[in-house]
């Protein structure tokens, strides 16, 4: 009997289903996008095909060294990973709200802040959302106010800390209202760089010391 009518047998289709994933790895996935701009800043050229391949394969790597997953993490996963966090991420600051003093009430979403790096993808963005809102900070300051809420006036006035990390914040206050008034693109990027920094700190607290 002839073979050669073997290769014309039709494929069976399978319908791709996205597997869950832990919050930790959703939040590596964050970071390490957060650390390959072109997947996410138009403000720079466009990303090529070529390129935006090779920088989702740079993230695929890099959680795959640091969870072990079975099967391993693909490029298809993480890309719609991405796409459901940056679309929930757009439609939950367009639902920001503001309470009578200006100050943010901050959303439950737990990857947030993880995402905030978005809001600065171009300087027309910032320059927009200074306009919008113009306050000397949006978004809470300090990690104690991220991960405990923003207090009341009431418990503002007989609650703030005088420790030496109080004092540091209010030494801080006026050079960096000095910067905001002159030029806010430059204040926005001054906050995202010391949010990074305080993110990254945190980020190695919560991965602990390396298994001995």
């Amino acid at each position: 009997m002839s073979h050669s009518h073997m290769g014309h047998v039709p494929k069976e289709e399978v319908q791709y289903i996205m597997r869950q994933v832990t919050d930790s790895v959703r939040f590596a996935m964050c970071e390490a996008i957060r650390q390959r701009s072109l997947l996410w800043d138009s403000s720079r050229e466009k990303c090529s095909s070529a390129a935006r391949k090779r920088l989702f394969g740079e993230v695929v790597d890099v959680i795959n060294s640091q969870f072990v997953l079975n099967p391993p993490i693909s490029m298809e996963e993480v890309e719609k990973h991405w796409k459901n966090l940056k679309d929930t991420y757009v439609k939950t600051r367009r639902k920001l709200t503001y309470d009578e003093d200006g100050c943010l009430n901050r959303p439950k979403w737990k990857f947030f802040d993880a995402l905030l790096f978005l809001d600065t993808a171009n300087h027309h963005n910032s320059e927009y959302i200074m306009k919008k809102r113009p306050l000397p900070m949006p978004f809470p300051s300090s990690s104690f106010e991220a991960y405990h809420g923003l207090p009341s006036k009431k418990e503002k006035l007989e609650e703030t800390p005088t420790d030496e990390f109080m004092e540091f914040c209010r030494s801080l206050y006026l050079p960096l209202k000095e910067i905001g008034s002159k030029d806010k693109v430059q204040w926005l990027t001054l906050q995202k760089t010391i949010r990074d920094i305080i993110y990254n700190a945190q980020l190695e607290n919560i991965k602990g010391p390396p298994n001995m």
